[in-house]
């Protein structure tokens, strides 16, 4: 109201005031067929224009639409207007809105999303604030079958506003979006408004995610968070999990280097057990970089390949061992098929790179020799300490020969474990090495958190200090 202008509050009633105060506010401005045709042809061409969020309704109603009369104060970078569709009832459909009121945040490049979510000023508000730049759009049949078979890959969320582990996958979605940048293109289908699209999609559950690369499907399997996705697009477009045909097959593992070792993944894409370790797979691949070869076999395209090799089960598991031909090899039994499990039955394989000790040679080998050593102090019956047994194999093959890693039972040797002050299990434990053979505290120096990147950082810094104070010696000693 004008300056200078005053309103009585009427009411002691709060919530009375609250609707008093608001109804002192300005609509939201109405936006016409032309403005917004308009709007959206310049979102399209211009790479500043505001993002727009528009408000659908055809009818009104007073108590929402006065919270809403907040936002323009609350999104001051940004423009926001309502549309009536009772007036312009074809653009409404064209834009798919069959549930008013409705929400949708048009952004640059052309694109808009579905505000989905609770219709409230705040809420409303945090959407706009951060995601009227992120790259995710609301796709409808006009954008298929192009999105498919673009040279750029796209990942597409299959979802329903009414399934609640959707709503929860939406949101991190949002985020990898805006993470992954311009590698791949986002996009969103909501199957109850398209449902012969997705049914087409061959979408039987929700949210199913896809991702189409140069028209190859690759299905998302698994945690809906955010780095789950990440860690999925980032296995397709860099993949570390070799996919063998017949001829592959044959050059690879039947002909393979007797130094090799393969673990073969022989699955059917409809199997859920193997739909399930599909993403665990693609994690193993990377723990083995360097140390194993994995592959896969697609028992749907590769059928006499599969048959040949009278697998009768899926997902099947094979591990063709070092120094063993081609046609020798040990299936994995274990029910557990995730990546660490996995890991553990390989190294059974492998020669150890970690030393087991003892009380005679831990006092010899490790205190009083002049290389560093990391030691897995660990008891047999300790979950956590089978667990992390693969982890530290996988840590002391990235040292190779800068520094020995090794280990002890404690409950076969509590007298080193004691003097080493043990209290817990697994705890690792750094020796720096004694370059005059005088032994070492038995303490060592702890390595606190078993975290695989900590562990590395944390050895690598320990070397790079007994580097420089090896070099100030030696300069020390120049002077004198």
């Amino acid at each position: 109201f004008p300056r200078g202008d005053s309103y009585s509050i009427t009411t002691l009633n709060l919530k009375e005031i609250v609707t008093q105060i608001l109804s002192l506010l300005p609509d939201l401005s109405l936006v016409t067929e032309d403005h917004l045709q308009k709007l959206r042809t310049h979102l399209k061409e211009s790479a500043v224009a505001k993002p727009w969020l528009i408000h659908f309704f055809d009818q009104t109603n007073s108590e929402k639409d006065l919270d809403l009369r907040k936002l323009p104060s609350m999104l001051t970078d940004y423009n926001v207007g309502r549309f009536d569709c009772s007036s312009s009832p074809n653009v409404c459909n064209d834009l798919y809105i069959f549930k008013k009121p409705a929400f949708i945040l048009f952004k640059r490049n052309g694109h808009h999303e579905f505000y989905y979510g609770r219709q409230t000023s705040n809420d409303i508000a945090g959407f706009v604030r951060d995601n009227a730049f992120s790259p995710l759009r609301t796709l409808t049949p006009s954008d298929f079958p192009s999105v498919k078979t673009d040279l750029k890959p796209f990942i597409i969320d299959f979802f329903s506003p009414f399934c609640p582990p959707c709503m929860h996958l939406l949101p991190e979605f949002r985020k990898a979006s805006k993470r992954v940048n311009d590698q791949v293109n986002f996009g969103t289908v909501d199957c109850t408004v398209h449902q012969q699209l997705c049914q087409q999609s061959g979408i039987n559950s929700y949210p199913t995610t896809i991702m189409y690369n140069q028209s190859t499907q690759h299905y998302f399997h698994g945690q809906h968070q955010e780095q789950s996705i990440i860690n999925f697009i980032d296995d397709i477009l860099h993949p570390t999990v070799i996919t063998l045909d017949n001829d592959l097959y044959i050059k690879l593992i039947e002909n393979k280097n007797l130094t090799d070792m393969w673990l073969v993944d022989f699955f059917m894409p409809w199997c859920y057990p193997c739909q399930q370790l599909s993403g665990e797979w693609r994690t193993l691949s990377k723990f083995l970089k360097g140390i194993a070869n994995v592959a896969q076999v697609d028992c749907t395209i590769q059928t006499e390949l599969c048959q040949r090799q009278g697998v009768q089960s899926y997902p099947t598991i094979r591990l063709y061992p070092p120094n063993m031909d081609g046609k020798n090899f040990v299936l994995y039994n274990n029910g557990w098929r995730d990546a660490n499990s996995l890991r553990t039955w390989v190294f059974q394989y492998l020669p150890s790179k970690v030393i087991e000790l003892d009380e005679k040679n831990f006092s010899t080998n490790v205190l009083r020799d002049s290389k560093p050593w990391v030691i897995d102090f660990y008891a047999p019956w300790c979950g956590h300490c089978h667990q992390f047994s693969p982890i530290f194999e996988s840590i002391a093959r990235s040292f190779e020969e800068k520094v020995n890693f090794g280990k002890i039972n404690c409950d076969s040797h509590q007298s080193v474990c004691q003097r080493a002050s043990i209290r817990a299990y697994p705890t690792l434990k750094y020796y720096k090495g004694s370059p005059d053979s005088k032994r070492q505290d038995f303490p060592g120096n702890e390595i606190a958190n078993l975290d695989t990147n900590f562990i590395i950082n944390f050895v690598n810094i320990q070397l790079q200090q007994n580097q420089q104070q090896q070099t100030s010696n030696v300069h020390h000693t120049t002077e004198l």
